[in-house]
């Protein structure tokens, strides 16, 4: 059978979870990895097949932490392809793991994507414990460093807004910097809510973030 049918077939037939990390994301990842294929290049096979599974742990009730080498371990009982295998071990986003081949990284960029755009804004506000939205006297870290895990604003400044830099393919960049205008038209309507007109803009500048998409 083609190995992006039986990963496909495999994961469906899985029971989904609620949350980031559901089949509904697995899919977005497929589609992303498919256009990402069609211009880059590199063997669908390999890319499509570790695209279904990059996350199959996780939707056995794995851990977060290990999901990674776990769902490669599922791929290559499933497969019996390394290079499926290599791919799914170096998706992982925190990690920062520099792609071996092509295949590998087009799953990275296709695993990040779905983390820009209106999926950024869903993850932020929908993760546990619920963070502030802001810091209630310097909104947008004009006076004051970056706390990633402590702000949702924050979050979005030091994560979401310098995604596009960090794809390893062009392709990827061009969807990265389109897919993020949400983010950057949620940001400006917010800076309005609170009347401070002027800020976002100094505030990106000083934090070295393109000012717009």
């Amino acid at each position: 059978m083609d190995p992006v049918r039986r990963a496909r077939e495999f994961v469906e037939n899985l029971p989904d979870v609620p949350g980031a990390h559901d089949k509904e994301h697995t899919r977005r990842v497929v589609r992303y990895a498919r256009i990402l294929w069609e211009k880059e290049g590199g063997d669908w096979g390999v890319i499509g097949a570790a695209a279904w599974l990059h996350d199959a742990s996780l939707l056995l009730g794995g851990s977060r932490e290990t999901h990674h080498e776990d769902s490669a371990k599922i791929a290559l009982e499933l497969l019996g392809d390394e290079r499926v295998a290599q791919a799914i071990r170096e998706h992982r986003f925190s990690l920062g793991t520099k792609p071996s081949s092509l295949e590998s990284a087009i799953l990275q960029d296709a695993d990040r994507l779905d983390v820009l755009g209106p999926m950024a804004l869903y993850r932020i506000f929908s993760n546990t414990p619920i963070k502030p939205l802001y810091h209630p006297e310097d909104p947008f870290a004009l006076e004051r460093e970056l706390t990633y895990g402590d702000y949702c604003v924050d979050h979005i400044f030091s994560k979401i807004l310098r995604a596009p830099d960090l794809m390893n393919t062009e392709t990827a960049r061009e969807m990265a910097r389109g897919m993020n205008r949400v983010v950057y038209l949620f940001l400006e309507e917010l800076e309005r809510v609170l009347g401070r007109e002027g800020e976002l803009d100094r505030a990106l500048k000083r934090h070295g973030l393109p000012t717009q998409p």
